[in-house]
C-alpha cells in the first residue's frame, strides 16, 4: 500500500515510519527538513517530498492519485 506520512521525522512519526516499512509499504514523507528525514531514512525506505520546492503538491498526488486519506482520531490498531 501507498502510504503518505506528515510528521514523520517527530517521535511518534519515527516510530510509524519505522512499523510500516519493517511491514513493506511503500512510503512517502512529506518533510520541511529533507536533510534530517534523508540522515533519518536515508536507507531507501522512503520517498521524500520536501516541502521547501514549489512542486510538492504535485508530487503527493503523483505517489497517491487514487486516494488521500485524511487523518481522524483513532486507535494504534486502527492505524497499521
Amino acid at each position: 500500500m501507498n502510504i503518505l506520512i506528515t510528521g514523520a521525522t517527530g517521535s511518534i512519526g519515527k516510530v510509524l515510519t519505522g512499523v510500516l516499512g519493517a511491514k513493506r509499504h511503500t512510503l512517502a514523507i512529506v518533510a520541511r527538513n529533507s536533510a534530517k528525514a534523508n540522515e533519518l531514512f536515508g536507507d531507501g525506505m522512503v520517498t521524500v517530498i520536501d516541502l521547501e520546492g514549489a512542486d510538492w503538491p504535485a508530487k503527493v498526488v503523483a505517489f497517491a492519485p487514487k486516494q488521500l486519506f485524511i487523518w481522524r482520531r483513532c486507535s494504534p490498531a486502527e492505524m497499521i
